[in-house]
This record gives structure tokens, sequence and C-alpha cells, in this order.
């Protein structure tokens, strides 16, 4: 492991994360295309790859449901 002060001190495809230079989140494992720069997390990565989509968690899926009924709205996901 290497220390560093920034993601330049870590070179190509690794970002510095308290003071140690980890590698970038592997988007395609995720059947997700690279996002603009180092991905640290899921979050970072681009778009899904054709023919694959975002998966809602149930738990936002819940919520997303509980604010349109307090709200009063009809629609629903």
């Amino acid at each position: 492991l290497f220390k560093c002060f920034s993601d330049a001190d870590c070179g190509d495809g690794k970002f510095c994360s308290q003071s140690f230079c980890e590698h970038c989140f592997p988007c395609s494992l995720r059947n997700r295309h690279d996002g603009d720069k180092c991905a640290r997390d899921e979050d970072g990565c681009g778009e899904c790859f054709d023919g694959y989509e975002t998966k809602v968690s149930f738990s936002i899926f819940l919520v997303f449901n509980f604010f349109l009924f307090v709200s009063g709205s009809s629609e629903r996901l």
C-alpha cells in the first residue's frame, strides 16, 4: 500500500482514501460502464451496459411510495 495525500499521488486506476491508494471500483462487475473518473464505489460508475438496468432496492421503493402516500399523490412505482 502506498501513502498518499491526493488522487494524483496514486496513479492510473487508483484513488487516495484515508491516506492510502485504493483501486478504482470495478464497474464492469456491476454491468456498468466506467465513469468520467476513477469510481470509488458503484455510484461513480457510468450508465448500465446495453440490456441492463439499475436495480432499485426494495427499501428505496418503500420510501418513495410512502412519500407519495403522505403527499396524497396517486402515482406509484
